[in-house]
Order: structure tokens, then C-alpha cells, then sequence
């Protein structure tokens, strides 16, 4: 695959901090400078050169830059975007693509190792990773308040807990809530941008006031923490056994699957029950031929297995797309028969894209409509022959019957 470069001029800013980020950036040549802005004072984070990427978080699903990137002089960079990247990923060679999925799970189970299950205890494990990270800020970028407390960004530090704990950015903000309540930092908003500020209370004693209230702390949080880092998603569990989802989902709705490992996190699973309300479980909708679908509305209709298919073979921009014209009930459908992932990266642009192309859905909603009637006849001729089938053997064994 060709991946052509572009030239910038001095001065050219790649992004900002703060705005949406959807792509990364290879440098050939020149340099470019990172920096984060205070009030009407620029710092300066780092200087990357040639074969050095910048705006790599993107890649990786963090949906804001954290800080802004310019040109120093001419540069000339490769771009790559989070669909050019998914897209080679899902069309790649299949033993690259082993691979690539080998390296990832042996990394995942190295990661165990400093998971909340691991560690002595998370909290504290936490305020060392701050501690750490606030030194290290310091000495780059001098940033502190007006009486010298030093500052640390706040995606900043939950990009950093993440990057070494493997926990998810909910579990970040969790554990910073609880260490705010205990009068550990404050959490200050930052009126030069849209991200927040970290401020140490005690800086000096902060690791030792961490240590004497880490007991309490990790008791606070180690229950919600290690239930996260027990669990696998079904797309993993896939994966892992290298069996297709929508066996298990067979296996499972056939009552096969062992009833002691169907197990839910109750917080989430009550909170959505109550989202979805009872009507949700209420006996299914009525079904409708291939030759009655005809709109989008239409597949509320279709069965799950069918339409399930279907958007799991599509582009996920695509479904991005018809997600933001669909109405509440489409919508709700689309998105409960995407795959865990597939669905985390729709989410995740969807908040990205402010507006579509009229023309484009219609052409991609006209395409989903088409695939979708073929599956449908598909299935039914399929059916059909199963019932001719089960005839012909009925009617041979009729006379001997009558015998």
C-alpha cells in the first residue's frame, strides 16, 4: 500500500489542544515542536525529528489532543488516519494479522501482571505513577500555580495511569475522584483550555499521606478494579478460542453454554436494563419478507442474527453514518448487534462526525437494504430446503407405515 507525504510550512499547526483527533503523523523531514499552552504562555513538551511519529494517541481511540503540534520549519509528514489504519488491519495479510492479534494478547497477559489484581494496592500504586509523572512534567515544563503548586494535566495523568495499570479511563477518573476526597489533589479546571488541571495539596508529603491512607483507599476502590481486570469480553473470549461469535451466541441461546459463566457486572447491566425498559423483553416484533424492506425503519424488523451479519461486514464510518440519521429505534437496534469492539469504535466516532453527506447515506442505507434482502432470501430458500427435505423422508417412510 502507497502512503504519499505532504510538505508544511514553518509554523503550520498540525492540531490543537483540546480538538478532536482522528490521525497520526509520520515525519520524513523537518521537526516538529509540541506544546501546551498556559493562559498566553506556550511550554514546550518535546521536539520530534525525522521517523518520529506524533499524534499517536488517536490511533489508540483518545478523542482529544492533549496538545498541540507545530511545524518549526518546513516538514514533510505522512498521514495516517484511524479508518486507514482499521481498514488495513481488517484487510491485512491473515498471518500478519495472527500475529499482530499474538503479540497483543501476550502483551494484555503481561499487563495482568500490574493490574489491579496484582498490585499491592491500586490507589497507591496511582499516586506513584502522579508523583512520577509530576516530576518529570516539572522539570520539561515548569508548570505550576500562581503560589508554585506544581500543575499536572488531567488527561495527561489518566493517559499515563492507563498506559502503565492497563485500567480504563472510567476507572482512571475514579480512582482521582476518591483520592480528591481525600484531600490528597484537587481537580481544578484550566481556564486556557478544555481539559483540566491536577494540583498536589501537600506535594512535599504526598506519597507518604498516599501510604498512610492507602489501607482505606485500596478497600474503596479493589472491589470495582478487580472485578474490570477478571473479566473477558465475548469479543475476546472469540478470539481467543478462535470460534465465530455467532456460534456462541447459538450455543447460548440453546441453553449449551454453562449458566455459571454467563455472569454480568450488576451496576451496568441493571443501569441498562433500566434504559431499555421492560418492553425490551417483551415477546419480538413482528417479521417482515425480503421484498417489505424497504426503508431503513424497516430493519427493526429483521432478525438479529441476520442484521447482525450484515453490519459486521460493513465499514465502520459507513454504519457511523446511518447512525446519525436513524431514528431512536433503528438506532438502538444498529448499535445492540454491533461486536464489542466494532461498537466501541462507532462510538467513539460518532462524537467525532457533525454532520453526513444526504447522498452518502442514501447510497449506504440503499447498500445495507440489498445486502440484508439477500441474507433474508438466502436464509429462506435455505429453510425451504430443509422442509423439502423433511417431506421427501416423511413420504418414504408413509408406506411402510401403512405396511
Amino acid at each position: 500500500m502507497y502512503y504519499s507525504s505532504h510538505r508544511y510550512p514553518a509554523g503550520h499547526v498540525f492540531f490543537e489542544e483540546g480538538t478532536a483527533g482522528t490521525s497520526a503523523h509520520i515525519i520524513k523531514s523537518g521537526q516538529v515542536e509540541i506544546i501546551i499552552r498556559q493562559g498566553d504562555k506556550e511550554i514546550l513538551i518535546d521536539v520530534f525529528g525525522p521517523g518520529e511519529i506524533f499524534g499517536e494517541m488517536a490511533l489508540l481511540g483518545t478523542k482529544t489532543r492533549t496538545a498541540t503540534a507545530r511545524a518549526i520549519e518546513q516538514t514533510a509528514v505522512i498521514n495516517i488516519s484511524r479508518a486507514r489504519l482499521l481498514n488495513v488491519l481488517r484487510h491485512g495479510d491473515p498471518i500478519l494479522r495472527h500475529l499482530v492479534l499474538t503479540f497483543v494478547n501476550r502483551l494484555k497477559r503481561a499487563n495482568t501482571k500490574i493490574r489491579p489484581d496484582k498490585a499491592d494496592n491500586m490507589a497507591l500504586s496511582v499516586c506513584r505513577i502522579l508523583a512520577l509523572t509530576a516530576n518529570q512534567n516539572i522539570e520539561l515544563t515548569d508548570l505550576t500555580d500562581e503560589h508554585g503548586n506544581t500543575l499536572l494535566p488531567y488527561t495527561m495523568a489518566i493517559e499515563q495511569v492507563r498506559g502503565i495499570l492497563s485500567i480504563d479511563a472510567t476507572d482512571c477518573r475514579a480512582v482521582l475522584e476518591r483520592l480528591e476526597t481525600f484531600n490528597l489533589i484537587e481537580i481544578i479546571e484550566n481556564q486556557a483550555s478544555t481539559d483540566k488541571f491536577i494540583r498536589f495539596i501537600d506535594e512535599e508529603h504526598f506519597l507518604e499521606k498516599a501510604e498512610r491512607a492507602s489501607q482505606e483507599l485500596g478497600s474503596a476502590l479493589s472491589s470495582r478494579l478487580f472485578q474490570r481486570s477478571i473479566y473477558i469480553d465475548l469479543f475476546d473470549f472469540s478470539e481467543q478460542i478462535e470460534v465465530e461469535r455467532e456460534r456462541i451466541y447459538k450455543k447460548i441461546a440453546e441453553g449449551q453454554f454453562p449458566e455459571e459463566f454467563l455472569l454480568f457486572k450488576s451496576d451496568d447491566v441493571l443501569k441498562w436494563a433500566e434504559e431499555v425498559g421492560p418492553s425490551f423483553f417483551e415477546a419480538k416484533r413482528k417479521r417482515i419478507s425480503a421484498d417489505e424492506l424497504d426503508t431503513l425503519d424497516d430493519i427493526v424488523h429483521v432478525r438479529n442474527s441476520i442484521l447482525r451479519t450484515v453490519l459486521n461486514q460493513m465499514d465502520f464510518y459507513k454504519i457511523c453514518q446511518l447512525l446519525k440519521t436513524a431514528a431512536e429505534p433503528v438506532k438502538d437496534k444498529m448499535l445492540s448487534n454491533l461486536s464489542g469492539r466494532l461498537k466501541q469504535v462507532v462510538e467513539q466516532e460518532l462524537d467525532l462526525i457533525e454532520e453526513v453527506d444526504a447522498d452518502e447515506v442514501e447510497e449506504v442505507t440503499e447498500d445495507l437494504l440489498e445486502e440484508t434482502r439477500d441474507l433474508m432470501e438466502a436464509e429462506k430458500q435455505a429453510r425451504g430446503v430443509g422442509k423439502k427435505s423433511r417431506g421427501a423422508e416423511d413420504a418414504d417412510a408413509e408406506p411402510q407405515s401403512e405396511e
